[in-house]
């Protein structure tokens, strides 16, 4: 028997989505956009251009993200804040 793997998308709101497991952030727009980090609890950075990876911050000075508590994350990836893909893109 095999099963099969259902991948639903995020809903930003009733318009908007983004892929299973990306964060919806929002534009200075006002619209949504997709964090395009993997990964469900990415932080959306006041910039509203911006996030970076779940258990850091961003920092506006450097324009880094800085780590905010002890998880381990790809150094390739470590201070890197994404820029925002819009839905459907």
């Amino acid at each position: 028997m095999t099963g099969s793997l259902v991948i639903d998308d995020i809903e930003c709101d009733k318009v908007s989505s983004c892929p299973d497991g990306h964060t919806c952030c929002k534009t200075s727009t006002g619209e949504w956009a997709c964090c395009p980090l993997p990964e469900v609890r990415a932080v959306c950075c006041p910039d509203l251009k911006h996030c970076c990876p779940a258990g850091f911050s961003c920092d506006p000075t450097t324009g880094e993200c800085t780590q905010t508590n002890l998880l381990t994350w790809d150094p390739l990836l470590q201070n890197r804040r994404r820029d925002f893909r819009r839905p459907g893109l």
